[in-house]
Order: structure tokens, then sequence, then C-alpha cells
């Protein structure tokens, strides 16, 4: 029976530590060998002691009980440790020991590498956000590449004039009237183009697509070599 349901579960390897813990309990309950676990190394009486002969025909049951109980659980305990992480598990004399041992080591290690997913996850969401954000803007750039302008005034002959208009760069516009503005009205402060402006510029948009497409190439050739 103990063979049987020993071949059902799946060898401990750090991430399956919950689910294994589970099963190994079950295990070591069904098969009355739970003693040991629950039940500290019996303690020999002190010769003198009241009562010192039933207490040590007691200690004598108990201590036999124990470590039969003991011996059984680690063995079964050490067998279903997965070889790969056999060398990385303390050599323990009791098998209470050695599953707190485990609790702690692979609990705690599993909390750290929920940290590290969820620190992940949310750098991974907020670059997909930048990503998404400049894509939709190209596809309103694309849909309307031609640039407008507007007609000029009207000159002597009574045709507008296609001409610009001379500008200080140095007069402030909208919302910064004391900002300076090397480029004139209509016309890109990246690309120098007229016809947009640089949160419209395919060509600044294209370039914030690259470098967060970088940044996440980086992290994901670094999340390569720490696994290897």
């Amino acid at each position: 029976m103990i063979l049987n349901h020993m071949r059902t579960i799946d060898p401990l390897k750090g991430n399956n530590y919950p689910a294994w813990r589970k099963e190994v309990d079950m295990l070591l309950t069904l098969a009355d060998l739970y003693y040991s676990i629950q039940t500290d190394r019996p303690t020999e009486p002190q010769i003198g002691d009241p009562l010192y002969d039933e207490k040590m025909l007691h200690y004598s049951i108990e201590k036999k009980k124990w470590e039969f109980s003991n011996t059984k659980c680690l063995k079964i305990v050490r067998h279903l440790i997965d070889d790969s992480i056999e060398g990385s598990v303390p050599e323990c004399t009791t098998a209470k020991e050695l599953l707190e041992r485990l609790r702690s080591q692979f609990t705690e290690s599993s909390k750290a590498y929920a940290s590290v997913l969820v620190d992940d996850f949310t750098n991974t969401r907020a670059t997909r956000v930048t990503i998404n954000y400049a894509s939709n803007q190209l596809k309103k750039v694309n849909k309307s590449s031609k640039p407008t302008f507007k007609k000029g005034p009207k000159g002597d002959d009574g045709q507008s004039s296609s001409k610009a208009p001379t500008f200080n760069y140095n007069y402030g516009r909208g919302a910064n009237p004391n900002k300076f503005f090397p480029v004139p009205v209509d016309t890109c402060l990246y690309c120098k183009q007229k016809g947009h402006y640089k949160k419209d510029c395919p060509d600044y948009l294209r370039s914030l697509l690259k470098r967060d497409e970088g940044l996440q190439n980086k992290k994901d050739a670094g999340k390569g070599n720490k696994k290897r």
C-alpha cells in the first residue's frame, strides 16, 4: 500500500512544495508513521526520579515506537525528494526537523520568486503601455500623413500665397507664452518638418517603439542568462 501510494506522488522539486507536503502528510498518516512528526524524541528519566521503574518502562516503549516511526519517515521523505535538489537539502537526524527545514527553505523561496514575478509583470506592463500608445499614435498619423497648411494672406493678384510668413522663433505659443521654440509654428521639434508637432511625429514615435523594444529584449536576454 505504501509503495503504491509513493509512486503516485511527484518528487519535491521546490516549486511544487505545497502539493508535495499535502501528499506526504497523507501518506505518513495512512501508514501510521506520523508519530515521530507529532511527538518529540522521548526523554530518558533520571535515576532517582520518583517512580523511576515505571517511567523507564514507559520510556523504553515510547522510544522504540518513536525510533521506528522516525526511521521510516526519514527514508520516505528523502526518497520523495528529486535528485536535482537533493544536494541543497540539509542532513537531519529527525523527520520532524527535515520537514521543517524543507518548509522554511521552499516556502520562503516561493515568496521571493512571487515578488520577482510581480516586479517583472509591473515593468513589462508599463513597457507595453508605452509601446501601445506609440503604435496607436502612428496609426493616427498614417491615416492623415499628408501635411495640411493654412493658406496665406491674399496677394495683390487676389490669389492666396503659399509662402510661409516670417516668425519670431523666440515667441511663446499656447500655454507656454514664455517658452523658447527653435522652430516656426506647424513645425516638428524632432524632424523639423512642417505640418505636425513632435507628439504626432512618425519618426519620433518609431524611435519610442525601437527604444522600448530594445529595453524589453535586453530584459528577456538577462532572464535567459539567469536561467542558464
